[in-house]
């Protein structure tokens, strides 16, 4: 059977590509003949160093002249934040390409109803299923009257399914702490004065783990424009004096650098896939992010984690603190982390189970 996984983002972010190789492995695995569709050509070549020879094609020009896929999948991404008309392109190529069509996993903002939000609602409807995040999406979709949805845990986190050998392994004496630093969102809601204070939080993060002798490494999870994580990355060295250790993301195939995670004894992350990754590793995650950033909040309630784990990217000064306490009781809460993932591990299958339901009808 033939499946096709569709990428909505044109972005340069390590984590969209993330969530569709992980989707179009899931589905390679379960015994799908799986195509990855990309909206951009400018990131063929980064889907196609990622994809493990899954193929890689455009988006199709007219549907009309290509053979129909018994299965569209539209890989993991978030409603709002100026991506509706990309949503809608997406949905409206795999609508018509497939014969069976789902999202998942989908976050949903609140986001006003005028005739754009309109469109993209109606197409939502369309789709045979969706998988949310979490609750927080799931409510808001059975508000609009959806009753075509689920919840499943974010594809992120079957890493520890398609490579369960990976596990937190620091073999060193040495304390490996990484950090995923993040500028577009300051700049983005206009909040300049808080990413200097950003910066200036982070240093006092490395000053703490200093007194632990920790080995630091920065790592940009997005690449090749102006407030681009690498921008951030170069911000910390050269304005707070961060030593240049720096983790080139896009150099690495997702089973390498899930690997390279696994190594840290605790991830500080401004950006949510990065957060998985470690976190699928049984590696302690602080995420920093603003709390109107629904999908993080909802992705760690899912794992109850979200009192320990989450910080409030405009109200930093617990942030310290909380590390401290991470490293001080690392045994435990890598113990904490480990098990809240494997709770919920079988979560991620529901929707290729599901998928699998319907192939032998």
């Amino acid at each position: 059977m033939k499946a096709s996984v569709f990428c909505i983002t044109d972005s340069r972010n390590y984590g969209d590509f993330l969530q569709t190789f992980l989707t179009a492995k899931l589905l390679k695995d379960a015994g799908f003949d799986v195509t990855i569709r990309m909206r951009s050509l400018l990131y063929y070549g980064a889907m196609s160093v990622m994809s493990e020879k899954i193929p890689v094609k455009g988006f199709p020009k007219f549907s009309f002249l290509e053979e129909k896929s018994d299965l569209s999948v539209v890989a993991g991404h978030t409603t709002g934040f100026g991506t509706q008309e990309a949503c809608i392109e997406t949905y409206s190529k795999a609508l018509k390409l497939g014969k069976v069509s789902l999202i998942f996993p989908l976050s949903v903002t609140k986001i006003e109803l005028h005739r754009t939000y309109d469109t993209l609602w109606k197409k939502l409807r369309q789709f045979d299923i969706i998988y949310t995040r979490g609750l927080y999406s799931y409510a808001l979709l059975e508000s609009r009257g959806f009753s075509n949805i689920d919840v499943a845990l974010d594809t992120g986190f079957s890493l520890r399914k398609v490579y369960p050998k990976i596990k937190a392994n620091n073999e060193g004496d040495r304390l490996r702490v990484a950090i995923v630093p993040r500028k577009e969102f300051y700049y983005i809601y206009g909040w300049h004065d808080h990413y200097v204070k950003y910066l200036r939080i982070l240093k006092v993060v490395s000053n703490v783990l200093e007194k632990y002798g920790a080995e630091i490494t920065l790592v940009p999870f997005s690449f090749g424009y102006t407030i681009a994580d690498e921008v951030a990355v170069q911000d910390l060295i050269t304005f707070a004096g961060f030593k240049d250790n720096v983790l080139k993301t896009f150099l690495y195939k997702v089973e390498d650098l899930y690997r390279k995670f696994s190594e840290f004894d605790l991830v500080i992350t401004s950006r949510l896939h990065a957060g998985i990754m470690a976190m699928s590793a049984g590696v302690p995650t602080i995420i920093v992010l603003p709390r109107d950033e629904q999908k993080t909040i909802e992705v760690l309630d899912y794992l109850g984690l979200e009192e320990m784990f989450f910080e409030e990217m405009l109200y930093l000064e617990t942030l310290p603190r909380k590390v401290e306490y991470i490293v001080e009781n690392l045994s435990e809460v890598k113990r904490t982390v480990n098990d809240a993932v494997e709770r919920k591990i079988e979560d991620v299958m529901k929707p290729i189970r599901w998928i699998e339901s319907i192939a032998k009808v």
